[in-house]
């Protein structure tokens, strides 16, 4: 798995104001980091991957597992919506079955509703180091820990983007919490796989969170991935679906013309463009077409 470690760094976010200081503060903390490997074998003479949102723009997201649930695949089609109007290129959906359907393919998205597919994983994770020359470890068994997560590797031969999420069972009337409950971990996967952005842990309970990647910190160690009780706890750490922080973001991410997406000039640019951004925010936020990935609890950037 990739660590990435935030740089002290953000001089634009000491010049700012109010609730601008707090966009700008999130967005260093969520984007201006390094890379680190723990996963990797090292490769003497590789230089450090750069990273750019942009460089998944339009990509081809090709399914693996089972057929997705319809709230699987509403997800989906509304933050393809939202990567068109922020990155000017909707996603391009494939449902391979097979995993030889894709070869080739830089974002994989495996789904399951039973137990966890260690076997697929370790599959999903050989062909994409043959194909993409990532470099992971020979022999080591890797085993489904969450019911959702997302890794980017970058190898030799290109990156690659590994998701694999929980979903509800397939023709089945999901009950309002685990449809919450699903809806909600694959948002917050798709929209870090796609933004390059990391999590940010809220230690006090007091503060509100104004972005998906913000969470409180749980332990929910020993209980079933599909008991009530684990659900509602992940659920309650943070929102249930994109704020208008991260619509903020997408629109910066899509329309800045930087080399690296995870530099201090993102939250520079960022600030220097901080009116415009908001505005186009604005507009995405008012869409009705996207109100099953939107939370309306943190509609609102603070002031």
């Amino acid at each position: 798995m990739l660590w990435l470690l935030p740089l002290l760094c953000g001089p634009a976010a000491a010049q700012a104001d109010g609730g601008k200081t707090a966009v700008l503060e999130l967005a260093r903390k969520g984007w201006v980091y390094e890379l680190r490997s723990s996963m990797m074998r090292p490769v003497r003479g590789r230089a450090l991957p750069r990273i750019d949102a942009r460089s998944l723009r339009g990509a081809r997201l090709c399914l693996l597992g089972e057929a997705p649930h319809p709230v699987t695949l509403d997800v989906i089609e509304q933050f393809s919506a939202l990567l068109e109007l922020t990155f000017g290129q909707p996603l391009r959906l494939d449902d391979a079955v097979d995993p030889a359907g894709c070869a080739g393919e830089p974002v994989v998205l495996r789904l399951f509703s039973d137990r966890s597919p260690d076997i697929a994983y370790n599959s999903d994770l050989e062909r994409l180091d043959t194909e993409f020359a990532i470099g992971l470890p020979r022999r080591r068994r890797h085993f489904v820990a969450t019911p959702a997560q997302a890794q980017t590797f970058f190898g030799e031969l290109g990156q690659a983007t590994h998701i694999l999420v929980m979903q509800p069972e397939v023709e089945t009337e999901p009950a309002d919490l685990t449809l919450q409950f699903h809806v909600s971990i694959l948002i917050e996967e798709l929209y870090q796989a796609f933004t390059f952005g990391m999590d940010v842990l809220l230690f006090d309970r007091t503060r509100k969170p104004i972005s998906k990647l913000q969470e409180y910190p749980l332990h929910l160690r020993g209980l079933s991935w599909r008991s009530d009780a684990y659900m509602a706890g992940l659920l309650s750490s943070n929102p249930r679906g994109l704020c208008a922080f991260d619509v903020l973001m997408l629109h910066a991410l899509g329309e800045s013309d930087l080399e690296r997406t995870n530099s201090s000039e993102l939250i520079v640019y960022i600030d220097e463009n901080y009116t415009r951004l908001t505005e186009r925010m604005r507009e995405t936020l008012a869409l009705p077409s996207l109100s099953t990935i939107l939370d309306p609890d943190c509609a609102a950037l603070p002031r």
